[in-house]
């Protein structure tokens, strides 16, 4: 399957019979048949859908997602099945006050804390000899995340409303942890301020934060298989127009399918090029885009099986929506370091 991701000015998308075709300025035009495409990104300005590409995708179960310049979904364009399992988001709605959903938040609280643990052992492993102090310092506070995951046991039983702005705390003080360790992972040169979500102007958190509006759009789609309710989240409270449950998922998943992927390529001293207003180029949008696609599509095993990263992401949300369904537990996922 195949992300369609469109990011040149003049880019026009349309339909050629069961295909979706792709003109580009100065380019030969590029056809892709409607089930070989799972998902149309559209990251920029100065591009254009036919009606008729707008409906195929939509009578094909292809969501369209718009990216603003900084990597920040601002819109979506899919079909109106996605919600109409109404028994099921009832039962999300329910969770959001009672035992459920504390469950469902530690589990996806458990799956960031271990995959952050996992994503500094995996930058640490090849300085035991070379640096053994980092090594060590780095090793101790993936213990320590590790430690804060299984905190969230304390929680279980409790009723969400009773016990979120304690686990917001407890989530607050892993993160802080974690990136004062990621600072000392990266080259100095970077001069990384630590983590800055909107308006950051480094080159780090500019392309980290255009990252996760990738992933953010996956994580949509993927709710909108399972036909959960991507506007009703538990951590996240509700929210008029936002899409919490959205902002909730994400969070199991940045370590190891943003994080780890963007990291390798600081240490190995990729630097992405800014523009005058502060946001990371198209070109080094580009190759943020193709880095987090590239890994979408690598192999982990997973219960058993070798599934693709994209594919894993899907299955944990599914989990989430069995779990709503009939009590089936949820069961963490850690990417192997």
């Amino acid at each position: 399957m195949t992300e369609l991701m469109l990011t040149d000015f003049g880019t026009a998308l349309g339909r050629t019979g069961e295909r979706f075709n792709v003109r580009r300025r100065e380019q030969p035009n590029a056809e892709f048949a409607a089930e070989d495409v799972e998902h149309i990104l559209v990251a920029g300005k100065g591009m254009s859908l036919s009606a008729d590409a707008i409906a195929f995708a939509v009578e094909r179960g292809v969501p369209v997602t718009l990216l603003s310049f900084s990597g920040e979904p601002y819109a979506r364009i899919a079909g109106g099945t996605e919600l109409n399992d109404a028994a099921l988001r009832r039962e999300q709605l329910f969770a959001t006050r009672d035992a459920r959903g504390t469950e469902i938040v530690r589990a996806v609280l458990n799956g960031k804390l271990r995959n952050q643990a996992a994503t500094l052992r995996y930058f640490t492993k090849s300085r035991k000899e070379s640096a053994p102090d980092l090594y060590n310092q780095l090793q101790d506070t993936a213990d320590g995340l590790v430690a804060h995951a299984t905190a969230l046991e304390a929680f279980e039983g409790m009723a969400l409303d009773g016990c979120r702005t304690d686990l917001m705390v407890l989530e607050a003080q892993a993160a802080r942890e974690y990136w004062q360790a990621v600072a000392l992972i990266l080259p100095p040169d970077l001069d990384f301020p630590g983590r800055v979500r909107r308006g950051a102007l480094d080159p780090v958190n500019a392309s980290l934060n255009y990252g996760y509006g990738i992933l953010y759009s996956h994580i949509w789609a993927a709710a909108a298989r399972a036909r959960l309710d991507p506007y009703t989240g538990f951590l996240h409270t509700l929210h008029e127009g936002k899409p919490t449950l959205v902002f909730d998922l994400i969070e199991e998943f940045r370590p190891w399918m943003v994080d780890r992927v963007l990291f390798a390529d600081f240490i190995k001293q990729w630097k992405p090029d800014m523009d005058d207003d502060g946001y990371i180029t198209q070109a080094a949008r580009k190759d943020v885009a193709r880095r987090i696609l590239e890994h979408g599509d690598k192999r982990y095993l997973y219960r058993g099986k070798h599934l693709r990263a994209d594919d894993i992401l899907l299955e944990q949300v599914r989990a989430i929506a069995r779990f709503l369904r009939d009590g089936t537990p949820i069961k963490v996922y850690v990417a192997p370091w």
